[in-house]
């Protein structure tokens, strides 16, 4: 028999090294060495008793303290399933060589011979007796408590995983001993039965005494043969269970023979010798905040531990953890060393005692015995008998009372019978293996050509049915494939017809059994078939519910264009604002063109009407619609304090060289710390040459109060960086800065950082002479080794650089507001081509073309290198993945960047924040909003948030920022200039309060733990009411004129503070 075990899930690709010659369904030879799999496939070997495979990287141990990765070597067969996820790694292996492997990856190889055996039998049971089945699933969680226990896990690819959540199982990588592959000999094929069924086998490392009762760990069913009792010689079990942990009392599993653990427990197990007796201890706010981390229960300081239930072992399962600002029972076993560890603890029998100390806080001590559940056999304990001349049926006997060892028949197919299509089974088809369904039908026909001598026919039916294999590797063309399976199913059953019309007596019978599961199987085919395929949209979401790697690739053998959710999604969520008539907040996107610019969109009339493509006419961002108060309030402060407190970013730039990732890899060393990785003129500390600049927040997106914090550096082409000899000149860079701040700002001089003008050759500031300049006025031409680069008006430089970094809201210890260190996403634009305006005008004007022949935005796709803007800017971007780290971002996750990048009236050259900097070398340094004035725009009086405010009626587009309509509005819906007009600085008019900051950043948190950014990436607290749906733009109000406000994003920092009006 053949059992399918998981090895690994969500691999972007996998590198194996074939240890012998191993066949692929094409029949193709591979190995032995080193290959890279990237799609689905199947590596059988052409010798199976020589042949192996290894595997790098494989992580033992999940979720447990001694969690590790390894390089692991499997025989059998290698398959690759392609799923949403990524590639599914699975191993078909011989049942008793899985055994074996279990066996040696439990417990050591060189063990106790009696106790391999009496593995081998409770491994073969664990797999095929009730533990197969899921456990009674624990009742849905109360206010004040947390009842949890698990079962074996269902999987829909393979039939058991490798890791300790079924049964260790690796491979041959632990099978060193040929004393493990006797024991499974000496016991093949036999079970652990109770009244003739196979017992639900289960097992730990250390009992610790006494053994314990099922219930106490899963639900609460009497299982006669997993009850408590002594683990030793010495009588019944003790009364008093507090005294009996605190003591160690004899018993099979209280050993210290140092040779007999080295021989007993795998190489990492033997970091644990601890395991009879134990004690951990937490101060009070220590275990506060891990009960915190562990149970998303922010109880302050733990005051008191109370056990409410205990097993007859004296395992806890119902403890009531209390502390300063509430309490929480918690329940069973797991779920209890789960709450008080940021691991496991070993158990939860345990004692509780609370110290205290004059001017310390208090002190929980628990001590404890054993290490895991307890139910069924110890493993220690078993071993110390084996060593003492037991045998593995007493072993067996002793710690499954009531039960014998005996072998019990194994079914050979899948299929035995007419499956029960009923709609129960059609719901479960969804997940049902479909290469399963056909090896089956290929296995069935098979049996059929032997049984009747007619191989040719056979083969011959096999191949049609295998024909529409290689297309399930695309799911667009899966049900086709299908469809070619299923057409055979009619020739099939004539073929065994007419078989069997020939035959008589038990051959006759045969061949009906497979008829009627032959057509079951086709049955299966047709009804799949014949299920809506799940759009590819909804497979990528999947897919990033559970990928885990860097680099994302959904579904590679698919163009992402087709993939998309919303081929709108350029157009973002603030333009499906409802204006009432009165309230304009799209004037700081959409302008008509101003002279010399690049810029000719000539977008102003979205100002006054909605100009919707059909498909943009609904309102994709189903996260503005949805109540997050809830799930806000399920995420306590400290949990979401420690998440936007950890460093997502440093791990990045490795993560993606170790994956082979093509495009811009980050290369700015200790951006998470903010302004620390600066110096105080802005210039990166690692030497990178990127520059940070303070700049004003574009209204009101990027505004704190709405979201996110964020930080904007520049870098100029080497060329920018060097002087006329090629040579890095910090002077060349500064003069260089400049010149293009007041280029792309279109003034006629501009403050700069000093610079020295003879290391450079001109007069830059026009004072007649070469010497320390401060100030450019001649812009015209770049200097150094880019003197030669073209220059024009408000455009960049060629090879130009903007990195963006779009983070929470931090708060800090004193509730300053800051940009967080885990960051939301990056962003990254590199400006590959250098046009000319009049080239710039004939794109704007062919892109109107497009608009209004009805195409929808299809930005080309550059690979790792992210999408092309069309003018010229590439544009790609990380994102936060489900884990929290940052990974490539999709497609539709960089489109969505597309439309502020591209194709809006206000932007100068594709770009928001550097036209927006504060003037001169003032605005050279990391981003502060502290002392910040509310700048006006260019050609205005009032400052610009004011403006903004009494333009838009409202803290935001969506005019719900309740906050700020309590600070800056009056209760009429007026803007309160005089209160606006006083405040210090930019920090004081756009930053949060504490309380609004944390439920933002938890508002995000839910979106992350969605990955649903095709949905929206806007934290809002509650539904917005002043959002469209649906827009029709035939019948959609329109704005009066006398509301369209033209704007310049730059901004005036001459300005004088504006008074009240």
């Amino acid at each position: 028999m053949i059992v399918s075990v998981g090895l690994m899930e969500g691999l972007p690709s996998l590198e194996v090294e074939l240890l012998g010659t191993f066949v692929d369904p094409s029949g193709a030879r591979l190995g032995p060495g080193r290959v890279r799999l990237d799609s689905e496939t199947t590596l059988s070997p052409v010798d199976p008793a020589a042949a192996a495979f290894a595997i790098d990287g494989v992580t033992i141990g999940i979720g447990f303290h001694w969690e590790r990765k390894e390089r692991q070597a499997f025989r059998g067969t290698l398959r690759l399933l392609r799923r949403p996820s990524g590639l599914t790694v699975v191993n078909d292996v011989p049942l008793e060589e899985y055994v074996t492997s279990v066996v040696s990856s439990e417990m050591s190889a060189t063990c106790p011979p009696e106790l391999l055996k009496a593995h081998a039998v409770i491994s073969r049971s664990w797999l095929k007796g009730p533990a197969a089945r899921a456990v009674v699933p624990p009742p849905p969680s109360t206010p004040g408590e947390v009842l949890r226990w698990y079962g074996r896990e269902a999987h829909a690819d393979f039939e058991v995983c490798a890791d300790d959540h079924c049964q260790r199982y690796q491979g041959v990588t632990k099978a060193i001993s040929p004393a493990a592959a006797e024991a499974v000999r000496a016991t093949a094929g036999a079970m652990l039965l109770f009244d003739g069924e196979v017992c639900d086998a289960r097992f730990s490392k250390c009992c610790g005494g006494l053994t314990e009762a099922y219930a106490t760990a899963w639900d609460d069913a009497e299982v006669p043969y997993l009850v408590s009792f002594a683990d030793g010689l010495e009588g019944p079990p003790p009364s008093d269970l507090e005294a009996f942990l605190r003591a160690a009392p004899a018993a099979f599993c209280n050993t210290a023979d140092a040779g007999l653990l080295a021989r007993i427990l795998p190489g990492f197990d033997q970091e644990t010798r601890d395991f009879y007796r134990w004690s951990v201890a937490y101060g009070a706010a220590e275990l506060g905040e891990i009960v915190a981390a562990r149970l998303g229960a922010d109880l302050g300081p733990i005051v008191a531990l109370e056990p409410l239930a205990r097993g007859p072992s004296g395992r806890i399962f119902r403890l009531r953890i209390t502390g300063e600002r509430g309490e929480v029972v918690v329940g069973k076993e797991l779920e209890i060393r789960r709450a008080l560890s940021r691991s496991h603890l070993y158990s939860s029998a345990f004692v509780v005692d609370r110290e205290t100390h004059p001017g310390d806080e208090p002190r929980f001590v628990l001590r404890g015995g054993g290490w895991g559940h307890g139910v069924g056999l110890c493993q220690i304990g078993a071993a110390v008998m084996a060593e003492r001349g037991f045998g593995y049926r007493a072993i067996l006997a002793h710690y499954y009372p009531g039960t014998s060892v005996g072998a019990v028949p194994l079914p050979e197919r899948e299929i035995r019978g007419p499956l029960d299509l009923d709609a129960r089974s059609l719901r479960l088809l969804e997940t049902h293996s479909i290469l399963n369904v056909l090896k089956v039908v290929v296995l069935r026909i098979g049996d059929v050509g032997d049984l009747v001598g007619d191989a040719e026919t056979a083969d011959a039916l096999i191949a049609r049915v295998r024909a529409g294999h290689p297309e399930l590797d695309e799911p667009e063309k899966t049900i086709a494939a299908l469809e070619k399976a299923r057409e055979v199913r009619d020739a099939v059953l004539a073929w065994i017809a007419a078989a069997s019309e020939a035959r008589t007596g038990p051959l006759r019978a045969e061949l009906d059994l497979h008829a009627t599961n032959l057509a079951s199987a086709f049955d299966v085919l047709a009804a799949r078939a014949e299920a809506p395929a799940r759009p590819l949209h909804e497979e990528v979401l999947a897919y990033l519910k559970t990928h885990r790697g860097v680099v994302t690739r959904p579904l590679p053998d698919v163009h992402p264009r087709h993939t998309t959710f919303n081929a709108e999604a350029p157009i973002p969520p603030q333009c499906y604002t409802k204006h009432d008539g009165r309230h304009n907040p799209c004037y700081v996107c959409h302008q008509n063109p101003m002279p010399g610019r690049e810029n000719v969109m000539a977008d102003g009339d979205l100002q006054v009407e909605y100009a919707f493509s059909d498909v943009g006419m609904t309102n994709h961002w189903q996260n503005l619609f949805e109540d997050r108060r809830a799930a806000i309030a399920a995420i306590s402060d400290r949990e979401i304090l420690e998440w936007i407190d950890t460093d997502n970013y440093s791990a990045l730039a490795p993560a993606l060289k170790a994956a082979g990732f093509d495009g811009w890899i980050p290369d700015l060393r200790d951006l998470q710390l903010g302004a620390a990785a600066f110096d105080e003129h802005g210039f990166a500390r690692d030497g990178s040459h990127w520059v940070a600049f303070n700049y004003k927040p574009f209204p009101s997106t990027f505004w704190p109060t709405n979201g996110s914090t964020d930080d904007v550096m520049i870098r100029l082409p080497e060329a920018f960086r060097s002087d006329a000899t090629g040579a890095y000149s910090i002077d060349v860079y500064r003069a260089n800065l400049a010149i293009v701040e007041a280029s792309v700002k279109g003034v006629p001089e501009i403050g700069a950082l000093p610079f020295d003008e003879r290391k450079i050759g001109r007069d830059l500031d026009g004072d007649g002479k070469l010497g320390i300049a401060q100030r450019v006025t001649k812009v015209d031409a770049y200097v150094g080794a880019a003197a030669d680069e073209f220059f024009d008006a408000y455009l960049y430089p060629r090879g130009t650089e903007f990195l963006h970094t779009v983070r929470y809201v931090g708060v800090g210890d004193d509730g300053a507001i800051r940009p967080s260190t885990r960051m939301k996403e990056v962003r990254y634009m590199r400006k590959w081509s250098a046009y000319t305006k009049r080239t710039y005008a004939r794109h704007y004007e062919l892109g109107g073309f497009e608009k209004e022949a009805g195409a929808l935005p299809r930005p080309p796709l550059l690979g790792d290198h992210g999408l092309d803007n069309g003018f010229g800017w590439s544009v790609a971007g990380f994102i936060e993945g489900v884990d929290g780290q940052l990974r490539t971002a999709t497609y539709e996750e960089n489109l969505f960047c597309m439309g502020c990048h591209s194709s809006i009236g206000a932007t100068i050259d594709k770009s928001f924040s550097f036209p927006r900097k504060v003037d001169g070398a003032a605005g050279w340094g990391y981003i502060d909003l502290r002392g910040m004035p509310d700048a006006p725009n260019v050609g205005e009086q009032r400052g610009e948030i004011a403006t903004y405010l009494a333009r838009v009626g409202g803290g935001s587009e969506f005019r719900h920022n309740e906050e700020m309509a309590a600070r800056w509005f009056r209760p009429d819906g007026t803007v309160d200039l005089a209160k606006v007009n006083a405040a210090r600085d930019v920090y004081e008019l756009i930053t949060p309060s504490r309380e609004r900051a944390l439920a933002l950043n938890k508002a995000y948190r839910t979106i992350v733990a969605a990955q649903d950014y095709l949905h929206g990436r806007d934290a809002v607290l509650t539904p917005p009411r002043n959002v469209h749906e649906h827009i029709d733009n035939d019948s959609a109000e329109t704005l009066p004129l006398d509301h369209f406000h033209a704007w310049d994003i730059r901004l005036d920092w001459r300005s004088p503070r504006p008074k009240a009006q």
